[in-house]
């Protein structure tokens, strides 16, 4: 028997108000209950699934979308939400496809405007992308996230200006979205600071009632700010907020990460699991850049990219996606995939990661990689990639230690402890010691210093080593590059090289003990 329209519209408003509250299990649980005897209501199938997805519960999660959609078909918010889980499940084409499908059908449903956009993004198609958040802006101007989104995708193409103008006006309208502080900050000179943004800063601070999660952006742009105007006692004051605030938020613990070192260490040291080898396969070569993050990998990169017969992947994240999604069922459990490759003869893994960039459309057959986490895998890179180029770049400890210190980088979630972030720079070491040993001469070591002070001689080394032959654009990268940069580096690709980021360390080593 159906429950009474007015019990059931009482018990719908309680789900939603668990939902707000992020008590998922148990807007499954209540909506479970009501669908045994209400099974056609597809509101609470789609909140199911969107319960789901929040606990990533990723199968699950598509499973009620579809049939949400089996339903009642024209549930818009369904076919935009199954999109969302393909995209996280790396099918991108399929939910590209839903989503341009949505918009071909309502072209005014902002959900899948934005999620398309952001894959566009996310694909180097930063014109498509920044086309469709304009797209969002002239339905609805008020749309935060989409100018935000704008901002972030101009910055990364250079547009610099146009940049800054998008994040002020997120800036007057809505005081509290301080992620655009940081795209404010990146883009000023406080020397010269004329909108005098770093007072606006401070009076947010005072004056309006911000949760954590808020000040962490306003805490690491005043720490730059302050630094810009060489007041380094109040930049490591903010600087040291943002990260003891941030960390406070997360749960983590480091020895998940020396774990995973020391089964990979105990994997390559054990010969005859790993006496697989390819043969080198000439349709790409891939040069992959290694190193810590803010260790001058982008710098690298956009010099590499320069020379004429290479483009940039940039930070793909593609090998740690691709090698995980073989290792599903054992964290950091990668005989599987050796053993599966080994078995069927089939290059699983470049096969996988050569997709990724057949996806992007690009008209070139040398690429670099500069993903954060690729000196992980070169032992994998040697089996899967024997046609790839291998560089490891090292900056001195307190200078890359810093680098890291002063900036926001929430996906590595060590990043805002000093002794974790010390920690994971032992074990980068241990990384690079036990790579050289097993693969002598077959990897080339960078000195950041030497790329800074003898730039010329270190990238012809560098190309020469590459199998490149020499090209002056590598030198005059900041001129000739023009493609995208998504990292905290972007304010500086556009720049010759300069010696002031040598030794940043000097002016705060008085309040670090390393």
């Amino acid at each position: 028997m159906a429950i009474n329209k007015n019990l059931l519209e009482k018990k719908i408003k309680f789900i939603i108000n668990d939902f707000e509250t992020k008590n998922f299990k148990k807007v499954i649980d209540k909506s479970k209950k009501i669908l045994i005897k209400n099974p056609n209501i597809d509101y609470l199938i789609n909140i199911i699934g969107l319960s789901y997805l929040e606990l990533k519960n990723l199968e699950k999660a598509g499973y009620y979308f579809l049939e949400t959609i089996k339903k009642n078909p024209s549930n818009i918010a369904a076919k935009n939400n199954y999109g969302m889980v393909l995209k996280s499940l790396d099918k991108i084409d399929e939910a590209e496809k839903i989503f341009e499908k949505i918009i071909h059908d309502y072209p005014h449903h902002i959900p899948s405007l934005n999620n398309l956009a952001n894959i566009r993004r996310e694909n180097g198609n930063f014109e498509s992308a920044i086309a469709f958040y304009k797209r969002i802006l002239a339905i609805d101007k008020n749309n935060i996230i989409a100018r935000y989104n704008l901002s972030i995708s101009l910055s990364n193409i250079r547009k610099k200006d146009e940049a800054l103008k998008e994040a002020l006006i997120i800036n007057d309208h809505d005081p509290k979205f301080t992620q655009t502080d940081e795209i404010i900050s990146s883009l000023t000179n406080y020397k010269n600071d004329k909108k005098k943004h770093l007072e606006k800063m401070l009076d947010k601070l005072e004056k309006l009632d911000l949760n954590y999660q808020q000040k962490i952006p306003l805490f690491f742009s005043l720490g730059k700010a302050y630094e810009d105007k060489e007041d380094y006692n109040n930049a490591f004051k903010y600087y040291e907020l943002a990260n003891k605030t941030a960390r406070d938020l997360i749960e983590y613990d480091i020895t998940i990460e020396e774990k995973k070192f020391t089964k990979i260490k105990k994997l390559f040291l054990e010969k005859k699991n790993i006496s697989l080898k390819f043969s080198a396969n000439n349709q790409k070569k891939i040069i992959f850049i290694c190193g810590m993050p803010r260790s001058g990998s982008t710098l690298l990169e956009q010099i590499i990219s320069s020379h004429k017969h290479v483009v940039n992947l940039g930070e793909t994240n593609f090998l740690n996606i691709i090698i995980n999604q073989f290792n599903e069922t054992k964290k950091h459990d990668f005989l599987p995939i050796i053993s599966k490759t080994y078995n069927d003869q089939i290059n699983y893994i470049y096969d996988a990661y050569l997709r990724q960039i057949n996806r992007l459309n690009l008209n070139k057959n040398i690429f670099t990689d500069k993903s954060l986490l690729n000196f992980q895998y070169i032992g994998f890179i040697k089996i899967f990639f024997p046609n790839s180029k291998i560089l490891i770049l090292n900056r001195d400890f307190k200078n890359n230690f810093l680098s890291i210190f002063k900036n926001s980088l929430p996906v590595l979630k060590w990043s805002y402890s000093i002794k974790e972030i010390v920690n994971f720079y032992n074990l980068f070491k241990k990384y690079q010691d036990f790579w050289e040993e097993q693969f002598p001469g077959e990897i080339l070591i960078i000195d950041y210093h030497k790329l800074v002070t003898n730039t010329e001689q270190t990238i012809k080394k560098t190309l020469n080593y590459c199998g490149l032959e020499w090209d002056s654009n590598c030198l005059e990268y900041y001129k000739t590059n023009n493609s995208p940069i998504k990292t905290a580096s972007v304010n500086q690709a556009d720049k010759p090289i300069y010696k002031d980021s040598i030794d940043l360390y000097v002016h705060f080593h008085k309040f670090f003990n390393l």
